[in-house]
């Protein structure tokens, strides 16, 4: 994250310099980002009891939307009335919020309960009690054959790709629709864009404390409430998403509520669903999972960008129409995906990877099958 605070504020620089050069950054943006979310789930499966996983990881992913929140308003905000031409005022304000972010990181983020120096001894045994018999201190080796056959590791991989199609076409594609299609202008566009991502902040936190209920309580498994979360995520967002083709700007109100449903209910998938879902699987190699899933997952930031362009060259409603027919289509692939071979549960490969380490009659079979 270091990297890309110290990109952002060369940003306009480069821009003004060449346009290769601006690419190139961009492209080194991109690359320096790549990291983080494996990191994040690494780090989520090192802290995070069992029984605590889908709450505590959905406010962590609940940020990156918050992010959204934030920036679509200032970035409008900033490019009619920032300093330096308006446009250049985004990249150093992201800039600096991101250098002041990776001190605080820092300073309060340690890479497991037992190395952190400022927590309570209370907490700590806490903590340890409960993740300690999951991992196990010795380096392991990756059992990159089984996990890259596992079924459920690509079910995670479709699910996250489908759902990025989607979130890519709406955080890339929710200003020019707005704007085209439903006329607003630019402030008015970057405050109501920002709308769906203060829905999906919400949905993304109280979809985590619903599934940790639900498991919790035993009313539902771990498998069953991941299937559910990651359905319930997909199917409303694509029924949201046609509705909203059909709108035009003498409706907008209307196609801005659906937006925002749209949006809000894809918190379900990250909350209690596949994002979730490498702790389950994999608690020892969740960093590993996630990263491959989310290789796959970026591809539509490739490819939606450029599909959309070519499907509403005349920026007309029927286009529009079209965008989101395909959109709904691959959140129900994904949706369909997950529910066939995604799992709940620990897999041999990780726990075999882990019988050296950890005394089997001190296996958390709770975690696994509750």
């Amino acid at each position: 994250m270091l990297i890309c605070a110290l990109l952002a504020l060369l940003t306009p620089i480069a821009a003004r310099t060449h346009v290769y050069l601006f690419i190139t950054f961009r492209f080194m943006t991109g690359l320096s980002q790549g990291v983080v979310f494996p990191a994040q789930q690494s780090l989520f499966a090192k802290w995070n009891p069992p029984l605590e996983r889908s709450r505590l990881t959905s406010l962590g992913y609940a940020g990156a939307h918050i992010g959204y929140v934030i920036a679509f308003p200032i970035a409008a905000l900033l490019c009619e009335y920032g300093f330096d031409s308006g446009w250049p005022s985004i990249f150093y304000v992201c800039g600096i919020v991101g250098v002041c972010w990776f001190l605080l990181w820092m300073y309060f983020v340690y890479d497991s309960p037992r190395h952190h120096p400022r927590i309570s001894q209370a907490e700590q045994t806490f903590l340890t009690g409960q993740l300690d018999e999951i991992h196990s201190s010795r380096k392991k080796v990756v059992p990159w054959l089984k996990l890259l056959t596992s079924l459920p590791v690509w079910a995670i991989s479709v699910a996250y790709t489908c759902c990025h199609w989607g979130e890519y076409t709406f955080a890339t594609n929710i200003p020019t629709y707005m704007k085209e299609v439903l006329k607003f202008d630019i402030k008015t566009n970057g405050f109501l864009s920002a709308l769906p991502y203060i829905g999906v902040s919400f949905m993304t936190n109280a979809s985590g404390h619903m599934a940790d209920y639900l498991i919790r309580r035993k009313l539902l498994t771990t498998n069953q409430v991941r299937k559910l979360f990651n359905s319930v995520g997909a199917i409303l967002p694509a029924i949201f998403v046609i509705g909203t083709g059909y709108l035009g700007c003498e409706n907008s109100v209307y196609a801005v509520v659906l937006l925002t449903m749209g949006v809000t209910t894809m918190g379900c998938q990250y909350g209690g669903g596949f994002m979730v879902n490498p702790i389950d699987i994999a608690p020892n190699f969740a960093g590993i999972v996630f990263g491959i899933s989310n290789t796959f997952a970026t591809l539509p930031g490739f490819f939606s960008p450029y599909a959309i362009g070519e499907l509403t060259q005349n920026k007309s409603r029927e286009e529009w129409q079209t965008v989101f027919f395909i959109t709904s289509a691959i959140y129900v692939v994904g949706a369909a995906a997950f529910i066939m071979f995604g799992s709940g549960y620990r897999q041999d490969w990780d726990q075999k990877e882990s019988a050296k380490d950890i005394d089997p009659s001190n296996s958390i079979e709770l975690a696994n099958n509750l």
